[in-house]
Order: C-alpha cells, then structure tokens, then sequence
C-alpha cells in the first residue's frame, strides 16, 4: 500500500526566479507521483513509456522519479530501453 501522506506539490530551488516558484505551486506533484507508481506497478518502464501509458507529458514525468526514488518508492532496475531519440533510458520499477 502506498502512503499518500509522502506526496507533495512541486518546488523550486530557493535559486530559481519568482516564476518558478509560481509554476512550482500550480503544479499537482502528489497526481504525477501517483500516476507513475500506478504505471509502475503494472511492469517496469521508462519515464517515456510512463509518460504515454498516463497521458502526461515526458517533461512532467521525468522530474517525479528523483523524488520517487529518494522516498524509496522506485528504483532504477539497472536495465536500459532507448527512447524516441535513441538515447539510452533508465527502466524503473515499484521499489
């Protein structure tokens, strides 16, 4: 089961312009970490294949699997698929 009390809404670097801030806080990281765990849990996958098995976009997703992972929640399966540009991509799974 997983522990909804570990999701959060997006941030930014105390860095970053006030607009990133803004965006930051538009942004629903607790429904994207949702909806990569729920991909997950059905196979394993790239943050490609998440983003097209859930509808969001891969600008979306890939920042979730940091935070999935520090939380313990994904983990890097040490496989590698190739993405659309070729470029060789991490496949994660439901730690």
């Amino acid at each position: 089961m997983i522990d909804t009390a570990e999701f959060n809404f997006g941030s930014a670097r105390s860095s970053d312009p006030s607009t990133s801030h803004l965006a930051a806080l538009s942004i629903n990281a607790s429904a994207l970490e949702k909806a990569c765990l729920w991909s997950l849990g059905k196979s394993p996958k790239t943050t490609e294949e998440v983003a097209e098995d859930t509808g969001y976009s891969l600008q979306s997703i890939t920042p979730r699997m940091a935070p999935l992972r520090s939380r313990g929640m994904v983990a890097d399966t040490g496989l590698r698929r190739a993405g659309a540009s070729g470029r060789k991509r991490i496949v994660w799974r439901v730690a």
